[in-house]
């Protein structure tokens, strides 16, 4: 992200295309951290569950961190 706001300046126009390729620029730089985020929060879920009520078979690693997908039903 540092790399990417060092040599890449800032839109000073109102033009949407420079916007979208700015901050698609930032996108890019972060990735999934959205995605790592979550998991974190997952692990220390899984901490809290082991400590507060014994849970020992919870696999914080089996839920999956992106969107959910989208069921079709025909």
């Amino acid at each position: 992200m540092r790399l990417f706001l060092a040599n890449t300046s800032f839109p000073a126009s109102n033009d949407a295309r420079e916007w979208l390729i700015y901050l698609t620029g930032i996108k890019t730089a972060l990735g999934n951290l959205n995605n790592d985020l979550g998991f974190v929060a997952t692990l220390l879920v899984k901490h809290y569950l082991e400590r507060r009520f014994d849970v020992v078979d919870f696999d914080a690693a089996s839920k999956s961190q992106g969107p959910p997908a989208l069921i079709l039903k025909h």
